[in-house]
């Protein structure tokens, strides 16, 4: 195999690792906060938020917290727009994400 194909087989092990850190380190919140909509490919992960939570006021308070993300709702045009955050966990470490995670959950509480 190529050193191209060698790279691309690390990459895809190191993100299905960090992915599957964020999706353990958010379950707490489950259900209750949000619904983790975690799509087989791709390198972010959607939570959907419940009715009444404004996406865009969580992302300026994740922001206050050091913790990037981007609205779900920025993302449709429109007037009928679903509220969710995009969480991207791929130049992350496990324990940089396992903190977010935390602070997420603290902010969303």
């Amino acid at each position: 195999a190529g050193a191209f194909a060698i790279h691309i087989r690390r990459m895809r092990r190191i993100y299905a690792a960090r992915r599957r850190a964020l999706i353990e380190a958010l379950r707490p919140g489950e259900g209750r906060l949000y619904r983790v909509d975690a799509s087989p490919a791709g390198l972010m992960l959607l939570l959907r938020l419940p009715p009444g939570v404004s996406d865009e006021e969580t992302v300026r308070a994740l922001e206050r917290h050091g913790i990037e993300t981007q609205a779900l709702s920025s993302h449709y045009a429109g007037r009928s727009r679903q509220q969710g955050l995009l969480l991207s966990f791929a130049g992350f470490s496990e324990a940089d994400l396992q903190k977010a995670s935390r602070i997420l959950i603290e902010v969303l509480s």
